[in-house]
């Protein structure tokens, strides 16, 4: 049950880092930043 506690912890840590990118994206400064990572783009969003 602890490895259970453990991955959900993760999941939820995961999940609030990308409410936080997800937020700055609205700043120009880190969208331009965060648009050269390969696995966070504009279109990704959109489509979820």
């Amino acid at each position: 049950m602890f490895i259970v506690k453990f991955i959900v912890i993760a999941l939820l840590i995961i999940l609030f880092l990308i409410m936080i990118i997800y937020i700055f994206f609205k700043n120009k400064e880190y969208y331009n930043v965060c648009s050269k990572l390969p696995f966070i783009n504009e279109d990704s969003f959109k489509e979820k």
